[in-house]
């Protein structure tokens, strides 16, 4: 992502606004153009813009526009993301600057608010600093007992360096996936864990809790999408949700790590086209979400929904799919164009669109995604990028778009190095037949077609395969039997089932 963009996806429409009217205030001459420029970047016609201006003066008012924006973004934050933590140290300074000014009685009270919080939260630096402060000052009448300060100060301080354990096996396990397909070894992601929680001395109990299982699933579900393989991702972890639901780590602080620990287990679910378990975890993740009064439930229900509609599409309903997506998008019509989810929402009800030969409805859908290919690199990864080009070049191929299809195959061609590797491989070929079909249409029907089809994939069991690419292997299919694209699909993988 461009250094510019990555600070506009920073600010909703309302920020952005505001950073207009910040902008009008602070120009001193009527013809400055750093508001049109602004705004040209919003509707993706930058160039028109460049094209307008000298080259050099173009490139000096993007990089005081840049820094204006920077400076407006890191301003919109701190505003707006007055975090626990940023309370709970402004409460310390406060009882810091009351303890030299010798006010103790209520130095001690902003001391004790102040741990209460940081206890809260599970803030273990806070808190080392919060008892470094009781102890320099434990010699006063007032102060609670030393014993009581000092084995609260090293409670924490063992609890800080099973956190810190914790983070240098989540990287090394990290490492070691990222190293794998070098090495050409299958990793055994649960005896890896168990290996270094003996290693770092680390007990069941604090290295399986909700935040740590929450970063193995993370782990697992990556391996399974970098290897476009989630046949293999093994659930190893799931044992150790079950165990820790209605205990008493099951708290309010840990709700948000509970609620991404489901929604991880759910997908992995659903890329192993396992439907039914994914919708059971969905729910389970929703009455999570409702928990605390649903404090977190925005936060999640994009992701939530989202998932929730590709398990019905492929299961074979996707007019209640396509309903929750239309309420959805409707609901967040005003947020951020660039979040994630939304993004995510709109790719998958083009495809729902596609799925039905709505082929315009796709293509009108498929606008509102505008952003640059580094955006989505930056943000959703290569895998969705590619599914998105995908579904763009069989849009336009159905609506008969000849230079458009054209045009997105040679941009991909021209990229291939960083499409096509590793996994990602077998989207070339296909890519390759998709432009046979494309330029020869009458040839899909021959027996020279169907023979270079097969040749073509290396077709894993049905279960194995990645269930994107079986939609668009459906569509293909469709073109040389003159099915419905959706139809094929649920047979495919219910054939997979059998």
């Amino acid at each position: 992502m461009y250094e510019i963009q990555a600070y506009i996806s920073l600010l909703s429409p309302a920020e952005q606004a505001a950073f207009v009217t910040h902008l009008q205030k602070r120009n001193k001459r009527s013809d400055a153009k750093n508001i049109a420029l602004f705004q040209a970047i919003l509707r993706g016609e930058e160039a028109v813009l460049k094209s307008q201006m000298n080259s050099n003066a173009y490139h000096v008012l993007k990089k005081r526009l840049t820094d204006r924006l920077a400076d407006f973004a890191a301003g919109s934050i701190i505003e707006s993301e007055q975090t626990r933590a940023v309370e709970i140290m402004k409460t310390l300074v406060l009882s810091q600057k009351l303890f030299r000014l010798k006010q103790f009685k209520t130095a001690y009270k902003q001391l004790k608010k102040a741990e209460a919080k940081a206890i809260d939260i599970a803030d273990y630096h806070l808190l080392n600093e919060i008892y470094q402060t009781y102890i320099q000052y434990s010699y006063h009448a007032l102060s609670p007992a030393q014993s009581e300060i000092f084995a609260a100060y090293e409670k924490n301080k063992v609890a800080y360096a099973n956190y810190a354990k914790l983070n240098m096996v989540y990287a090394l396990v990290r490492k070691a996936f990222q190293n794998q397909e070098k090495e050409d070894k299958p990793l055994d992601l649960d005896d890896l864990i168990r290996k270094n929680y003996a290693l770092y001395g680390i007990s069941n109990t604090a290295g399986y809790n909700f935040q740590t299982l929450s970063q193995i699933a993370e782990i697992a579900d990556i391996a399974g999408s970098y290897k476009r393989n989630y046949f293999e991702t093994n659930l190893f972890f799931e044992k150790h949700i079950k165990n820790l639901e209605g205990s008493k780590l099951d708290t309010e602080k840990q709700l948000t790590n509970h609620i991404k620990l489901l929604y991880t287990v759910a997908h992995i679910y659903f890329r192993k086209q396992q439907f039914k378990k994914s919708i059971e975890n969905l729910k389970k993740m929703h009455t999570q979400m409702q928990r605390y009064e649903a404090k977190y439930y925005a936060l999640y229900e994009l992701r939530y929904t989202t998932l929730l509609a590709l398990n019905y599409n492929f299961s074979g309903e996707w007019a209640k799919a396509a309903y929750i997506l239309d309420d959805l998008l409707a609901k967040t019509a005003r947020t951020k164009p660039q979040e994630r989810g939304i993004l995510q929402a709109i790719l998958i009800r083009s495809v729902i669109h596609f799925q039905q030969e709505q082929f315009s409805q796709a293509k009108q859908m498929m606008s509102k995604l505008w952003q640059q290919d580094s955006f989505y690199m930056e943000n959703l990864g290569l895998e969705w990028l590619i599914n998105k080009k995908f579904i763009e070049i069989l849009i336009a191929i159905e609506l008969g778009d000849t230079d458009v299809v054209d045009s997105l195959i040679a941009s991909i061609y021209r990229k291939r190095r960083d499409y096509f590797k590793g996994a990602n491989a077998i989207a070339l070929p296909f890519l390759k037949l998709i432009e046979t079909y494309h330029k020869q249409p009458q040839h899909v029907k021959t027996k020279s077609f169907e023979a270079e089809v097969e040749t073509t994939f290396d077709w894993k069991p049905s279960e194995e395969e990645d269930l994107f690419f079986i939609s668009y292997y459906a569509w293909l299919k469709s073109k040389m039997t003159q099915k419905a694209v959706y139809t094929i699909t649920l047979n495919f993988l219910e054939k997979a089932k059998k």
